[in-house]
């Protein structure tokens, strides 16, 4: 799989914050700034806690969507 150019995640990052200062109430927002933060780690100084903290408000306004939630990892019996 192909990294993402910078300038491509530093553009997407702009835009979801943007999106998240005009319409904070919109749980879609704040996720997909979590994933540009958690795709951004890896080419610039992202600390893993500003994604998840995105994650967390998004599931926080919108705690039944199933876009947010990550599978619970099975246990073997």
């Amino acid at each position: 799989m192909r990294r993402p150019r910078r300038s491509s995640l530093e553009q997407a990052r702009a835009a979801f914050e943007r999106a998240r200062r005009l319409s904070p109430a919109n749980s879609y927002n704040h996720a997909n700034l979590g994933r540009v933060l958690g795709r951004s780690g890896a080419v610039e100084d992202v600390a893993p806690g500003d994604a998840f903290a995105a994650f967390d408000r998004a599931l926080q306004i919108d705690p039944n969507n199933a876009y947010f939630s990550t599978p619970t990892p099975r246990t073997r019996r």
